[in-house]
């Protein structure tokens, strides 16, 4: 279990409909399940003990090099645990007629409790400016959640769609949400089911927010050509990555690759 600072102060989510933060909770994103991280971590075990015992000599380094796990990557398991997950806390119903702009939708929150909503934006107001993804409704489909964040001077949230959960059929607007602005969660999503009807379950991930701090100062910014030095120490990163057999891509990246930019070349 990941461990947390008892020191920290947290940061408080509240749901305005009875019931709703103890069935489907906010939840930070490394208790997010996903069965296809189980069945990579499988297969990387089943090729570490199989074909690494039973490969012939001459094509191992090969097959070494051409398979990919996830376990090997940094940046998507970094961003599968990175902040927190807001699940659909009830069933809803999207049906789209072929128009490619509108829809419908009916919702299994409780009658007349008015917090939870899934409304359009329309077209008019955006997307007749810009241009939507292929293969998205024109209307934006917005859900209001329930959710609310007690604004904290601390932190802002970039708002992300929560890739990797085999989840097709939507994709969750970026952006930066500030609880000093407006405390309601209310995530936005591009629908790309342009006709048929479609159940999304409560519980699905619909939103991840991770905190970054509200006076981060982006630094100045330098964009040149490599030097003879640059690529020295490009290269000594990349025998760094690919050196290894290691399930755990940190195991001593971090430290090496430290010490590579600091040393002189």
């Amino acid at each position: 279990m990941k461990k947390t600072n008892k020191k920290v102060k947290p940061i408080t989510f509240t749901n305005n409909i009875p019931g709703f933060a103890e069935s489907y909770p906010i939840v930070q994103s490394t208790y997010v399940k996903r069965d296809w991280v189980e069945k990579n971590a499988a297969d990387l075990h089943k090729f570490k003990t199989e074909t690494l015992k039973t490969c012939p000599m001459h094509m191992l380094k090969d097959e070494v090099f051409k398979s990919g796990y996830i376990a090997k990557c940094p940046g998507i398991r970094e961003f599968l645990n990175a902040g927190y997950t807001v699940p659909l806390p009830c069933d809803i119903v999207i049906e789209t007629n072929g128009d490619g702009v509108s829809f419908r939708a009916t919702d299994l929150a409780p009658k007349n409790s008015g917090h939870f909503r899934v409304v359009p934006h329309e077209k008019e107001s955006f997307h007749d400016y810009t241009q939507v993804p292929l293969n998205t409704l024109q209307n934006v489909i917005k859900i209001a959640t329930g959710w609310n964040a007690v604004p904290d001077e601390r932190i802002v949230f970039l708002v992300l769609n929560p890739f990797y959960n085999d989840e097709p059929r939507f994709t969750t607007i970026s952006g930066i949400y500030d609880p000093m602005l407006d405390t309601q969660i209310n995530p936005f999503l591009f629908w790309h089911v342009l006709n048929g009807r479609e159940i999304v379950k409560a519980g699905t991930p619909i939103a991840q927010y991770i905190p970054i701090p509200r006076e981060f100062i982006p630094p100045p910014l330098i964009c040149r050509t490599a030097t003879e030095n640059d690529i020295k120490k490009n290269e000594a990163v990349l025998n760094t990555i690919h050196s290894s057999m290691s399930t755990s891509y940190k195991d001593r990246r971090r430290e090496t690759i430290k010490s590579i930019y600091t040393a002189q070349y």
